[in-house]
C-alpha cells in the first residue's frame, strides 16, 4: 500500500510529558527504532506492550490532520515532502502558540464501540473559550490546507471506519476523516481499547506518572509532518514547523463543511 503523511501535534522533545509517555511506549516519533519501555508496577513486559501497542505505533500526538496518502503518487518521496513542508510552513505562519485549557487524564470512548481508551485531554471548555477556539482554528486550517495534495480514501478505508452518522460519513469522504471540525476533540492517546476492568488497573498505575503534566495547560507550539512508510510500519516524524503568526494570512474557505 502507499506511504501515508500526517500533520501531528507533538509535544517538545525537552518535555517531561514527551520524556515520559515515550518511556511507557518504548519508542519515540523521532525514530522507527523500538526501545525496552518502561513497564508500571503491575503488569507484565507482554502485558503493557499490548497495552500500548496501538499508540506506540503512531508516536506520542495529537491528530490534526489524519494520515492520508499523496495524491501525486508518481513524484518521488522528495518532491512531495517539499511541497507539503511548504503547505505545513503556511499553516504554521498562519498561527501563534497558545495554551490549551488544563490537561486531564480522561476515558474516551472508541468510535467503533469496542470500549474505552485512556488519552489526555483539555478539561472541558465552553466553546466561547479562547484557548478552545484557537484549537479549532488550528486543525481546521490543518485539515483544509492539505486538501489539495490528499489522494481520496480507498473503499477499504472508507469501509474501516464502520457505521458513521450522517455528518460524519460526509467528513470521512470529503476530507478524509470522519472527526473533524465539530466532531474533533484535542487528544493525545494513550492506550488501546481496553475492557472495564483493565481501564481501571492502567488508569490507576498513570495517574501518578502523568501527575506533574495534569491540572496543568499544554503549550501548542508546533506541528508535526509524519511519514508512515508501509502500514504496519510506525510513524515518524519528517519535520517540525513552529508556530509563529507574524501578519493575517488568509486560511482556505470552507467550501464543503456540511452545516
Amino acid at each position: 500500500m502507499p506511504a501515508r503523511y500526517a500533520l501531528y501535534y507533538t509535544p517538545a522533545r525537552t518535555t517531561l510529558l514527551y520524556s515520559r509517555v515515550s518511556r511507557l511506549f518504548g519508542r519515540t516519533i523521532l525514530s522507527a527504532l523500538p526501545f525496552a519501555p518502561e513497564i508500571p508496577e503491575g503488569f507484565s513486559s507482554d502485558e503493557w506492550q499490548a497495552i500500548v501497542k496501538e499508540p506506540a505505533h503512531y508516536g506520542l500526538h495529537a491528530t490534526l490532520k489524519a494520515p492520508f496518502v499523496f495524491r501525486e503518487q508518481d513524484l518521488p518521496r522528495e518532491q512531495q515532502e517539499e511541497i507539503l513542508c511548504s503547505l505545513c510552513a503556511q499553516v504554521a505562519r498562519r498561527h501563534a502558540p497558545f495554551d490549551t485549557a488544563p490537561l486531564t487524564l480522561a476515558r474516551l470512548q472508541s468510535r467503533n464501540g469496542t470500549g474505552s481508551f485512556l488519552a489526555l485531554t483539555p478539561a472541558a471548555e465552553k466553546p466561547s473559550d479562547l484557548s478552545r477556539q484557537k484549537m479549532l482554528a488550528l486543525e481546521k486550517d490543518c485539515v483544509l490546507s492539505l486538501e489539495s495534495v490528499r489522494a481520496p480514501l480507498s473503499e477499504a478505508d472508507v469501509a474501516a471506519r464502520g457505521a458513521l452518522d450522517e455528518k460524519e460519513a460526509h467528513y470521512l469522504r470529503t476530507f478524509g476523516y470522519h472527526l473533524v471540525f465539530d466532531r474533533f476533540r484535542f487528544h493525545l492517546t494513550l492506550t488501546g481499547c481496553l475492557s472495564e476492568d483493565r481501564l481501571q488497573a492502567v488508569e490507576a498505575a498513570l495517574k501518578p506518572l502523568l501527575a506533574p503534566m495534569t491540572g496543568k495547560p499544554l503549550r501548542i507550539d508546533s506541528l508535526s509532518l509524519c511519514y508512515q512508510e508501509e502500514r504496519n510500519q510506525p510513524f515518524v516524524e519528517v519535520k517540525r514547523f513552529d508556530l509563529h503568526r507574524a501578519k493575517v494570512l488568509q486560511a482556505p474557505p470552507l467550501a464543503g463543511i456540511a452545516s
